[in-house]
């Protein structure tokens, strides 16, 4: 499993609904809000996944 464990699947689950969203013509603050959530998930991804090279003990 690579790095970022379930942090990656949300960012993958975030990501499909706000292309499906954004497919459906969804505009405006709904479109704001999944935008936020994808952003929100990006973050906790990257941040599960630490810097490269960083040792954890």
């Amino acid at each position: 499993m690579a790095h970022g464990g379930n942090e990656g699947e949300a960012r993958q689950r975030a990501h499909d609904a706000f292309k499906s969203a954004e497919r459906a013509g969804v505009k405006g603050k709904d479109l704001k809000t999944l935008q936020a959530q994808l952003d929100a998930a990006t973050a906790r991804e990257n941040s599960a996944k630490g810097t490269p090279g960083q040792k954890r003990y």
